[in-house]
């Protein structure tokens, strides 16, 4: 094996090379390899002796030991004549050398195969059969099992459940309203399917729902509570009002899922606001922007208060006839009677974007209703209802303006939400 190594080193070839392993091996057993000088001619040849030695056929008449060719290599260094080289030469065997103008050297005089170089062919053709039947054993012989259902099972059951059959599991992540977080949604291949021991079961794990945490609105404004809220992608949902003398009127006293509270986004926070000492007359101004003219009119009135002035003016993100601002903000404190003016949008408005929306149902053998609604600055609409069954690719395309947030929802229940900008 040194001597291949070293004949490769000096010379940048292997001595035997054929299109299979087996022709080389047969080469390795009755072929001398063309000594190193006639591929390189700048080996010496001193260490082409020692290379060819190393290689001998017969063990008798390659080296002992490793401390021999050591000395053979060390005097081939200093191109000493080495000893053990000489008396080495005096056992080679009679070769026969090529013709003149022949193309090839070393071809070994013709001899019979004996039994031993029988059973050595034999053991090589054995062995690669072994080999090659090994290394496709699970495409040949592979045992062949039923994917189980991991559907709703958690990460380690389905991982486990998964190995009992030999099979691997491959994890993604998906938001999901309906299947709880760390829990499988879908899975590839589909139960019941036959595959090989060994192979990748792909899952996709639900992340839960998209939560988010309340924050402390207590001793804020109405008006500053509701921004906070916005902010979280949150609303105020009732406002109820207590007479306090030592709270100051319009003030949040309490709220409803408490400070750190997760909560699915759009979630409603109730809240209790003080109406300081209890003036009859006194209310929080109402939120009037995004209203129809018409509509914010009515609740002026409805509250007890005046519509003083409404000024006109152009506007590309609010629609024509849509209030822009409010001359009092929304939830600061206002007596009846008081006068409020208005700015309302002469258009055009924002112009209408496209989005693909794109939603792969859950495998169910059930038909489920589909429905994608929008809202956005033209407000809230539902763009697509059908029935499909499980495992239904849902692709649209849809219209929106200014920003939107995309609902699909699965049997009435919301299952996913897209912010479009």
């Amino acid at each position: 094996s040194l001597g291949c190594v070293l004949y490769e080193m000096v010379t940048g070839r292997v001595p035997f090379d054929a299109t299979s392993p087996v022709t080389v091996a047969l080469k390795h057993i009755h072929e001398r390899p063309i000594p190193p000088s006639v591929v390189n001619n700048q080996v010496p040849g001193s260490l082409e002796e020692v290379i060819m030695i190393a290689m001998e056929k017969k063990p008798a008449y390659r080296y002992q030991t490793a401390m021999e060719m050591r000395q053979a290599l060390n005097d081939a260094l200093y191109g000493q004549e080495n000893k053990l080289a000489r008396k080495k030469r005096k056992h080679d065997r009679t070769i026969v050398l090529p013709a003149v103008g022949g193309d090839e050297y070393g071809v070994a005089r013709k001899k019979k195969i004996r039994p031993i170089g029988i059973i050595a062919i034999a053991a090589i053709f054995i062995g690669l059969a072994l080999g090659l039947a090994f290394s496709m054993r699970d495409n040949l012989f592979g045992k062949e099992v039923a994917v189980p259902d991991v559907i709703g099972l958690s990460t380690k059951e389905a991982a486990n459940t998964l190995a009992a059959e030999g099979l691997e599991m491959v994890v993604g992540n998906r938001i999901n309203s309906e299947i709880e977080a760390g829990h499988v949604i879908t899975q590839n291949p589909e139960a019941d399917q036959i595959v090989k021991e060994g192979r990748q079961i792909e899952v996709v794990l639900s992340l839960g729902l998209e939560v988010t945490e309340v924050p402390d609105i207590v001793a804020k404004t109405l008006e500053d509570a509701t921004f906070m809220l916005k902010s979280r992608g949150l609303i105020i949902g009732d406002v109820d009002r207590i007479n306090d003398p030592d709270i100051a009127a319009g003030i949040v006293m309490t709220q409803s899922p408490g400070e750190g509270e997760k909560v699915e986004l759009g979630e409603k926070v109730d809240v209790t606001v003080s109406n300081g000492a209890g003036e009859v007359n006194q209310l929080n101004m109402p939120d009037l922007e995004g209203m129809e003219l018409a509509e914010a009119k009515a609740k002026l009135k409805a509250d007890g208060l005046v519509l003083d002035s409404t000024e006109q003016q152009a506007s590309n993100s609010v629609f024509a006839g849509l209030v822009i601002r409010q001359s009092i903000s929304a939830g600061k404190p206002v007596k009846k009677g008081e006068s409020v003016s208005l700015v309302v949008s002469q258009g055009p408005g924002p112009l209408p974007k496209m989005a693909q929306i794109r939603y792969i149902l859950p495998s169910s053998e059930n038909q489920m209703v589909v429905s994608i609604i929008v809202v956005d600055a033209k407000g809230r609409r539902e763009v697509y209802n059908n029935t499909h069954p499980g495992g239904y690719t849902i692709s649209r395309q849809i219209e929106f303006y200014g920003q939107a947030t995309v609902y699909i929802m699965l049997d009435g229940k919301e299952v996913e939400r897209q912010l479009l900008e």
